[in-house]
């Protein structure tokens, strides 16, 4: 993503180009990166330095999440993409990559004064944070994102109480703090690619600067839906990449047992990510020093 900025508070998105390489290790070898899709990326990085370099960037971020931080050989995966793009890649940690989300959550919308959970589904992990208007609060990540789940539960059926049963057992043990008074927490926030494709299908459009909300029963439809569905029909019925089409129902019920084991009857999707997150930090390193 590259973007060109009138001000520290506009900026217009000038070139996008998405590249769904899963970087998340196989069970076979689960503390390391494999040899095809680290190719792939270091090819992907290279056509990276081209653009940047027609589009005359002058500052830039590239960072890597879950999938990589937990590799036992990310320090060469991280070295071979500087050496073959010159392309500097900081592996950071979840730390870090909550409070890039909540930069971008921030300055999408409002926060009102109010205290509010951020649940982030990625492919590697899930991150779940509480925030205000002031600062990022706390946070905790755990490795079963949508692909790690996938991963190690596709050859079961779907819907199968084992993989329920997994996903309940690892959000007890994230010990997430959660109070039920309205006037303490507003509600939660959640972001990632399944989150914003589960709206979609329940026919919510997107609008630029505006925010859905999915309610427990949206994702309890959608789960439903795509148990009744093949891989293959979901993508040649519900028009669902590839890549999102296998991950799509771990990811679902994912969300879904978060909702019904913290007592969340909807999530405020504001469809904003890490990506804006580093935009909007980048705006600001760029002004300050201006």
């Amino acid at each position: 993503m590259i973007a060109e900025y009138q001000d520290l508070h506009r900026y217009k998105i000038i070139y996008r180009e998405r590249n769904p390489i899963r970087l998340v290790p196989p069970l076979e070898q689960p503390n390391l990166l494999a040899a095809e899709p680290m190719e792939s990326a270091i090819r992907f990085f290279r056509k990276s330095q081209s653009i940047m370099h027609d589009f005359q960037v002058r500052c830039y971020r590239a960072v890597a999440t879950s999938a990589v931080r937990e590799s036992e050989n990310r320090e060469l995966f991280r070295d071979r993409v500087f050496k073959e793009s010159a392309i500097r890649l900081e592996v950071i940690d979840s730390a870090e990559e909550a409070r890039l989300m909540y930069i971008a959550v921030k300055n999408k919308v409002d926060l009102l004064g109010h205290n509010w959970h951020l649940f982030d589904i990625g492919g590697g992990s899930i991150q779940i944070s509480l925030i205000n208007a002031q600062k990022l609060v706390w946070t905790v990540s755990k490795p079963i994102g949508a692909v790690r789940l996938w991963e190690k539960f596709k050859e079961t059926p779907q819907c199968h109480p084992a993989l329920i049963a997994y996903i309940h057992k690892e959000l007890t043990q994230m010990d997430i703090p959660v109070d039920t008074s309205e006037d303490h927490f507003r509600g939660c926030f959640a972001t990632g690619g399944s989150v914003e494709e589960a709206t979609r299908l329940v026919n919510q459009t997107f609008q630029q600067g505006f925010t859905d909300v999915l309610s427990i029963a949206h994702l309890r439809a959608t789960r439903e839906l795509l148990a009744s569905l093949t891989i293959e029909q979901r993508i040649e019925q519900l028009g669902m990449a590839a890549d999102r089409a296998d991950i799509m129902l771990p990811a679902i019920i994912l969300v879904e047992e978060f909702c019904s084991l913290f007592h969340f009857p909807s999530l405020v999707i504001p469809y904003t990510s890490l990506r804006e997150g580093i935009l909007w930090e980048i705006a600001d390193r760029y002004y300050s020093r201006s």
